[in-house]
C-alpha cells in the first residue's frame, strides 16, 4: 500500500487481498451518474459486527471524484460536499434526527461503527486495514440520501441517490462465475466451498464475498465465512435440520430476473411458527426474498427509501403509508424470532435473533418495516403477492407446496376486483335498462279499450255484469283498473276475461279496493282508492269482462268503475329486471366483504408509538 503526498510516494505497509466475490463490478468498470460518465478506480471493504458493503471510487472525465456504494443489491452514487459550519456533532445524531442540507430535509436511517476491511486500486486518502470510522445514512424523498462519515477529527459529508444496477448503465463489468446476464438461467459453475469449522462438512458459497454468514446444512452450525478463521457464530449439535421447501441452489426467473436459492430462514412469532422467508440471489439484481406462510408466497424486494407516513386512516390513530401514490393501511406489529438457519446471507444471521416486523397492506402489495433492537436500523422493503403454480413453474417439481388456508394479509381478494368493474358497469347497465325501457313505454299504444262504469247496491242483486266486447289485434299484455271512492270501507270485484266467441274463460283475478284513514298520535291512512291489476299477453280475438262486485257491510250504495287499458308496458317486468340485474352484483360484493373481514381478522392494534408519529 503506498500513499502520494508532496513529498512523494512513501510505503505504507502491505494490505490484505480483498477476497472474490460475485459482484459484477470491477477496477475499470465504466457508468454514468447524473449525465456523467466515470470509471472504477478502487474500492474498499467497510465492515460493522453484523455485515459489510463495498464502496467505490469513481472517477468522472473531468478529473473530479465520486462514490458508488453497493450493498444488499442496490447502489448509493454520489459526491462529497464539505459540511456547513452550523452542521450538528455527529456523536449527537441519534436515530430519527433530521438535519438540513442545501434546502433538503434528511432524517437518520442507520447508524454504525464501521471498519476498514480490505482495499484495492486508488483512493483519495489512506485507508489502512482496521481504519474505524462512525458511518450515519439519511435519507429523503424521490431516493436522495446523505452519508456522514467520521473519522477522527476528519468528517466527510457525501450526498447523491439511491439507484438500481440499471440506471447506472454499467459498462467493462467483468464475468461471474456461472452466471451470463441477468435473466440467463446458466447451469450453474461448481460453487466455491468452505469447510464448516464445527463439523468438517464442505459447504457451497453461492454468493462468495457478498454474503457474511452461513449455515451448516449438516450439523446446523453457522460461522463468518468472510472471516479466515471461520468463527463460529453458533452451533446446536443434534437439532434436527429443517427442510426448505424450495431446495438451495435451485434456480429460476422472477419478474424477468433468474435468481438463486442461497438461504432460508423460518421465523416464529410467540410459540407458533408464523413464516418462512428464502433469500434469492443474483450478481446483477441482488438480493430479493420469497416468504411463505400458510400455502401464500409474497416477493419482496428491499426499498431504497422509506415511504411517507399519512395519518389518513379510517381514525386520527390510524396512520398510512403513502407509496409512488398508492396508500397503504397498517395491518400489524409482531415481535419474530428467527427459528432456523440455513445457507448464505448478507449480515450474520442467528437463530434466535428478534426483529420487530410492522406491515401495511394494499394488496396484492405489502409494505413492511424491520427494526433491530440494539442497531438503531429500520430496513423498508416491498411484497407482492405470486399465486403458488408460478413458484412451481419457476423452481420445477422439486419445490414442496402445501395447499392455502384462510386470507393471508396481502392476497388479492378475487371478488373485489370484479367488485371494483361492476361498481362502475352497473350503474351504466342500470341507466341503459332504464333509457330502453322507457323508449319501450313510450312507443307502446298504451291506449284505453274499454271502461264499464256500475253502482254497487246492498238491497240489490248484484248479478254478474257484463261489459261490451272488445277486440285484442295481437298478442298483447293489458291493465285492468278498478276504481271506488272507497273510504274506510272495502269492496271486492271478481273479474273474468271471457273470449267472446268460444265463451272460454281467458283469464280471471280477483281484488280488493279499500282506503281506510284516522288519527292516532297524528293523521294516518292505508290502502288505495284505485288498484291496477295486470293480464299478461292475451292472445288476439274477441272478448269481453263478466264482473262480481261486493262490499263492506257499511256500504248501501257506490259507484265503481272498471277500464281496460291495452298494449301497456308492466313496470312489474322493468323492476324484476333490475333486481335479476344486480343479483350477481350484491353476490359479489358481499363476498368481497367477507374476504376482507377474514384478511383484517389477523391484524393487529397500532402499537401507541406509532399512532403518535
Amino acid at each position: 500500500m503506498l500513499a502520494r503526498g508532496d513529498s512523494g510516494i512513501a510505503v505504507m505497509g502491505v494490505a490484505a487481498q480483498l477476497p472474490a466475490d460475485h459482484s459484477p463490478l470491477q477496477i475499470g468498470t465504466k457508468g454514468e451518474f447524473e449525465g456523467e460518465s466515470f470509471t472504477l478506480i478502487g474500492r474498499w471493504r467497510v465492515g460493522y459486527p453484523e455485515g459489510a458493503w463495498t464502496e467505490w471510487c469513481a472517477l468522472y472525465l473531468d478529473g473530479h471524484y465520486g462514490w458508488v456504494t453497493e450493498t444488499q443489491g442496490f447502489f448509493m452514487a454520489g459526491f462529497e460536499t464539505l459540511p456547513p459550519a452550523d452542521f450538528p456533532p455527529v456523536r449527537d445524531l441519534k436515530s430519527g434526527k433530521v438535519v438540513w442540507l442545501d434546502q433538503e430535509l434528511y432524517r437518520l436511517t442507520d447508524r454504525k461503527d464501521t471498519v476498514c476491511l480490505g482495499v484495492e486500486g486508488e483512493m483519495p486518502f489512506a485507508a489502512p486495514a482496521g481504519r474505524e470510522e462512525l458511518s450515519l445514512d439519511f435519507t429523503a424523498p424521490a431516493g436522495k440520501f446523505l452519508t456522514v462519515k467520521s473519522s477522527g477529527d476528519q468528517i466527510r459529508l457525501i450526498t447523491g441517490r439511491i439507484l438500481t444496477f440499471a440506471e447506472l448503465k454499467f459498462s467493462n463489468l467483468r464475468a461471474v462465475p456461472g452466471w451470463e446476464d441477468a435473466t440467463a438461467e446458466t447451469a450453474p459453475a461448481p460453487p466455491a466451498a468452505v469447510d464448516c469449522p464445527y463439523c468438517g462438512t464442505a459447504v457451497s458459497l453461492r454468493a462468495a464475498g457478498l454474503t457474511l454468514s452461513v449455515a451448516c446444512p449438516r450439523c446446523g452450525s453457522g460461522f463468518a465465512n468472510t472471516d479466515p478463521r471461520r468463527r463460529i457464530l453458533w452451533s446446536t449439535p443434534g437439532e434436527r435440520r429443517v427442510q426448505p421447501r424450495i431446495p438451495l441452489g435451485a434456480r429460476g426467473t422472477l419478474f424477468g430476473v433468474c435468481y438463486e436459492v442461497i438461504g432460508f430462514q423460518r421465523i416464529r412469532v410467540g410459540s407458533e411458527v408464523s413464516w418462512e422467508e428464502y433469500l434469492l440471489f443474483n450478481p446483477w439484481a441482488g438480493f430479493v426474498w420469497l416468504i411463505q406462510s400458510d400455502g401464500h408466497w409474497t416477493f419482496v424486494r428491499r426499498l431504497l427509501a422509506p415511504p411517507e407516513i399519512q395519518k389518513t386512516g379510517l381514525a386520527p390513530w390510524q396512520p398510512r403509508l403513502i407509496f409512488q401514490g398508492e396508500s397503504y393501511r397498517f395491518f400489524s406489529t409482531v415481535r419474530a424470532v428467527t427459528d432456523s438457519v440455513l445457507g448464505e446471507f448478507y449480515w450474520q444471521l442467528r437463530p434466535g435473533d428478534v426483529t420487530q416486523v410492522t406491515d401495511y397492506v394494499c394488496p396484492p402489495k405489502i409494505l413492511s418495516s424491520e427494526e433491530y433492537p440494539g442497531l438503531g436500523e429500520a430496513t423498508w422493503s416491498l411484497g407482492e403477492y405470486v399465486e403458488p403454480k408460478l413458484i412451481r413453474r419457476t423452481f420445477g417439481a422439486g419445490v414442496r407446496l402445501t395447499a392455502r388456508t384462510g386470507v393471508y394479509l396481502n392476497q388479492p381478494n378475487q371478488f373485489a376486483v370484479s367488485g371494483w368493474q361492476l361498481a362502475w358497469l352497473v350503474p351504466v347497465l342500470v341507466v341503459l335498462f332504464s333509457l330502453l325501457h322507457f323508449a319501450v313505454a313510450h312507443q307502446a299504444e298504451n291506449r284505453k279499450i274499454i271502461e264499464f262504469n256500475g253502482q254497487y247496491q246492498a238491497l240489490g242483486t248484484n248479478e254478474t255484469r257484463l261489459t261490451d266486447t272488445f277486440t285484442m289485434p295481437g298478442r298483447r299484455a293489458v291493465e285492468v283498473q278498478l276504481r271506488a271512492p272507497v273510504d274506510n270501507h272495502w269492496l271486492e270485484f271478481e273479474v273474468e276475461v271471457v273470449n267472446a266467441d268460444t265463451h272460454e274463460l281467458a283469464a280471471s283475478l280477483t281484488q280488493e279496493v279499500a282506503y281506510y284513514e284516522g288519527y292516532d298520535d297524528g293523521a294516518w291512512s292505508e290502502g288505495r282508492q284505485m288498484v291496477r291489476r295486470l293480464i299478461p299477453a292475451l292472445p288476439m280475438g274477441r272478448y269481453y269482462l263478466a264482473l262480481a262486485v261486493s262490499a263492506d257491510p257499511g256500504i248501501s250504495t257506490i259507484p265503481f268503475s272498471v277500464t281496460v287499458i291495452r298494449d301497456v308496458v308492466p313496470r312489474a317486468n322493468y323492476i324484476i329486471a333490475l333486481l335479476l340485474l344486480l343479483v350477481y352484483p350484491v353476490y359479489v360484493w358481499i363476498r368481497a366483504a367477507f374476504w376482507e373481514q377474514a384478511r383484517w381478522r389477523g391484524s393487529g392494534p397500532v402499537p401507541l408509538g406509532m399512532a403518535r408519529k
